[in-house]
Formats: structure tokens, C-alpha cells, sequence
């Protein structure tokens, strides 16, 4: 298990199914490519928050089980599971 630190979170991000050769199954309906290209998951693992001048932490406003949308993320692959990587200012609002 990895643990993200201050405020970064990792994200699992829904990807279509695949087939038993590992091709990604996304009909030619311009709709599905638009789904597969949005930014949403669930938050796996959550930092222990931000870390302000005076030198306490603030919590991130996402728990773990959450439904996010978010912007800028980076790739992360660990063993044959795919995570995003991003900051809390990346999130751009929880699912509901």
C-alpha cells in the first residue's frame, strides 16, 4: 500500500471495461469517447493534509470511498492497477 502525503490524493479512475485480450471495449458513439476522457473516480488514499505557516495541518476536504471529479493528474501504475495522482486544488467537486 502506498500512503500519499500533505495534500495529494490518489484516485482510482473509472475505466471502460476490456475485453479478454486487454483491448478497451468504447463503442464508435462519440458520447463514450467523451465519458472515457472525463476526469472521475473514486479517492483511494487521501494525505494528511496541507501543511500551513503556522505549522498545523488542515484536513483535506475529501474522505476516502468519495466520488471526485478533477482536472490535472498524473499516471501512476502499481503492479497491474492504474491510480491519478493529484493535489486537492485539482478536485473539482465531489459526486453525490
Amino acid at each position: 500500500m502506498i500512503r500519499p502525503l500533505h495534500d495529494q490524493i490518489f484516485i482510482k479512475p473509472d475505466i471502460p471495461e476490456k475485453s479478454a485480450g486487454g483491448i478497451v471495449l468504447i463503442s464508435g458513439d462519440k458520447r463514450d469517447h467523451e465519458k472515457y476522457n472525463t476526469h472521475e473516480g473514486e479517492v483511494f488514499a487521501v494525505g494528511s493534509g496541507v501543511l500551513l505557516k503556522c505549522g498545523a495541518r488542515r484536513k483535506l476536504d475529501v474522505e476516502v470511498g468519495e466520488r471526485v471529479m478533477f482536472t490535472n493528474h498524473e499516471e501512476m501504475h502499481v503492479g497491474d492497477e492504474v491510480f491519478m495522482v493529484i493535489l486537492e486544488a485539482d478536485i473539482l467537486g465531489v459526486m453525490e
